[in-house]
């Protein structure tokens, strides 16, 4: 953790509050992202929902995860039939310092 946050204060990685979606007002599309892709995947699985709803909403170019469960992004993402999304099974990622 401590190298994330050296990247945060160095402006490496972006940290989006609230308050932030508020000042760039975008959090009412944040929120209806939220509301749509909850359907998308179980309940439980808000964390992903939120990642992705946040990629959606800042049109990030890429979102990395390492769910693969039944019934999370990765296996609900398989089944649509878009363009954009390229199935990779990158189950670890190492970084090297």
């Amino acid at each position: 953790m401590e190298k994330v946050d050296c990247d945060i204060e160095q402006g490496k990685i972006g940290v989006y509050t609230e308050q932030k979606l508020k000042e760039l007002h975008i959090q009412k599309m944040f929120k209806n992202n939220v509301n749509e892709n909850k359907h998308l995947f179980q309940s439980g699985d808000l964390g992903e929902v939120y990642a992705i709803s946040l990629a959606q909403t800042i049109c990030a170019y890429s979102l990395v995860t390492d769910d693969i469960k039944p019934g999370g992004p990765y296996m609900s993402l398989l089944t649509l039939k878009y363009e954009v999304v390229r199935k990779r099974k990158w189950y670890r990622c190492y970084c090297k310092t």
